[in-house]
């Protein structure tokens, strides 16, 4: 039985999935199975997952008979994960060699803790290097603005899916809402955290799969959160859902009535500790004029005057 399988889905993936495989078999750790769910490709794909199937045997394909998209296919493929943990993988994406094996050293370590991630460096048409938070009470409270780890850099316990019949939702078919919803359900269940180095590189490019889609995505985000303020208790009301959506904190009236309603949702001592993080960072694209117009009904002096000098 392999300690990790790593999960994979393709689509049409021929021009990045040599380089994605090449980094996973190229592990320090070697204790693992990959398991890699075609998701019924058009092109070259095929025949690539069958040339690497030739070349090492942990390599295993599933085959879709018809696109089924990314949630769909990464349910079966969990269905043959055997391992202790599940490292997931895209097919455009490139792990850093001693990835796996850093990640299932801290899980074996920190039996509290049940997805670990890592800083991700994007790389392509767009370069930069993510830096999530590593405290899990923070990443915990950061999911409401957004996902805390990306996908190709996230170790999953595996017996906190199974043992609790988890899934990814298809209602969230259209990447990364997928796993944005998954970590909302694990985030009651244990310990999250990101260790704090890079292990994942992350393609940016204008057709990628988070690009497409747009529309659907908008509409699947405001169908989230209303799930998870159901589901979790957040107090928000449908106007705060709508404005947390958009992802674009550019009316402070607005931002000031979503950080209110989300005050009684957190652990007082955590909420106290990095809600002007949160804010600060909301109050970044709120304009000049509308800071000075409304900041007496704002928080405290330290935050007002970081907004009127920034």
């Amino acid at each position: 039985m392999p300690l990790v399988s790593v999960l994979m889905t393709a689509f049409n993936a021929q021009e990045f999935i040599n380089e994605a495989i090449e980094s996973i078999i190229n592990q320090s750790f070697t204790d693992f199975e990959f398991i890699i769910v075609d998701d019924a490709s058009t092109d070259s794909t095929p025949q690539i997952l069958k040339k690497f199937q030739l070349i090492d045997s942990r390599i295993k394909v599933q085959t879709n008979p018809n696109n089924l998209h990314i949630a769909a296919s990464a349910n079966i493929g969990l269905s043959y994960c055997k391992g202790k943990y599940i490292a997931r993988m895209d097919s455009d994406d490139i792990s850093l060699p001693e990835r796996i094996e850093k990640q299932f050293q801290y899980l074996e370590k920190h039996p509290e803790c049940i997805v670990c991630g890592s800083y991700v460096e994007f790389f392509g048409s767009k370069n930069s290097i993510w830096k999530m938070s590593t405290d899990s009470e923070e990443i915990k409270m950061g999911l409401i603005f957004g996902s805390p780890f990306a996908n190709s850099a996230s170790m999953i316990r595996a017996n906190c899916l199974k043992d609790n019949l988890l899934e990814y939702s298809l209602d969230y078919k259209y990447p990364p809402m997928e796993d944005y919803y998954l970590w909302w359900q694990l985030h009651k269940m244990g310990d999250l955290h990101n260790i704090d180095e890079v292990l994942c590189k992350k393609r940016e490019y204008s057709n990628s799969q988070t690009q497409l889609h747009l529309d659907e995505k908008e509409k699947s985000l405001i169908r989230l959160y209303k799930t998870v303020n159901e589901q979790f208790g957040l107090g928000l009301d449908i106007n705060s859902i709508e404005y947390l959506s958009k992802r674009q904190f550019t009316d402070l009236k607005k931002t000031i009535n979503l950080f209110n309603q989300l005050e009684g949702t957190f652990n007082k001592q955590v909420w106290n500790k990095f809600r002007d993080r949160y804010l600060l960072k909301a109050l970044k694209g709120c304009s000049i004029g509308h800071k000075i117009q409304n900041f007496h009904n704002f928080y405290d002096k330290r935050l007002a005057l970081y907004a009127f000098t920034t």
